[in-house]
């Protein structure tokens, strides 16, 4: 995953992961019985602001996008979207988006067993 993940007001926001296998370029294969959990986690007190499950919810769902290629797809909606804090950077730095979050997915997988993807620099734009 890339080191940031920028989120966009006004939409909802979808977007693909692939899950390798361990210590290969490989996708792994999603099976009916692996689980996926989200949690969106403010950086300034750790404090959870939203888990985002394989069961739809008012804040988004995790689904199976391609099982054989390990792909998932993340809805997170706009009412949750715009719900979060934005914070920017002066007027010289061109007014960029400060990352207020970070996102930790917990995985369980036949492939790959028990793991966690994170990404420390979620912005919202």
């Amino acid at each position: 995953m890339s080191s940031y993940i920028t989120l966009n007001q006004n939409m909802d926001n979808e977007f693909i992961l692939t899950i390798k296998k361990n210590h290969t370029l490989l996708p792994i294969v999603i099976y009916e019985t692996d689980t996926f959990e989200m949690q969106i986690i403010k950086m300034e007190d750790n404090s959870v602001v939203s888990t985002i499950e394989m069961t739809e919810s008012d804040d988004g769902q995790i689904t199976v996008y391609d099982e054989d290629n390990g792909q998932l797809m993340v809805l997170l909606k706009e009412s949750f979207i715009n719900s979060l804090e934005i914070e920017r950077g002066e007027k010289a730095d061109r007014y960029y988006e400060k990352p207020m979050y970070r996102i930790a997915l917990k995985a369980n997988t036949v492939d790959n067993g028990n793991f966690i993807l994170k990404v420390n620099n979620i912005r919202i734009a």
